[in-house]
Parts: C-alpha cells; sequence; structure tokens
C-alpha cells in the first residue's frame, strides 16, 4: 500500500521531494519545517500546471 496522491488520467500533482516526506500518516498537524512543502510551489508553477491540465483533458 502506498500514500496519495493518486492522480487520475488528467491530473497534476505539484509536490518537492523533501526529506520530511511523507511527514505523517495522515499529515499531522504540525510541521517543523514551516510547510516547505506547499510554501515552495510558485504560483507560476500552479497556473502551469492549469495550463497543462488544461490542454491535456481537451485532448
Amino acid at each position: 500500500m502506498r500514500y496519495g496522491p493518486f492522480p487520475g488520467e488528467h491530473d497534476v500533482v505539484l509536490e518537492r521531494a523533501l526529506p520530511c516526506r511523507p511527514c505523517s500518516l495522515h499529515g499531522g498537524s504540525g510541521c517543523a519545517r514551516g510547510r516547505e512543502c506547499l510554501a515552495s510551489i510558485t504560483p507560476e508553477e500552479v497556473y502551469q500546471a492549469l495550463i497543462q491540465a488544461a490542454s491535456i483533458s481537451r485532448g
């Protein structure tokens, strides 16, 4: 068994390979790194992922 995310055919997952991953069984309520995994993803990366997903889903 592995942990998610479990991307679908047209899903895009933005993630960082940090030494603290996975942080816990269910993510935990605290983070010693200040949620660097989320904070390090830029708005530009999110925008590009949206464009990519939109173009894939339109075929």
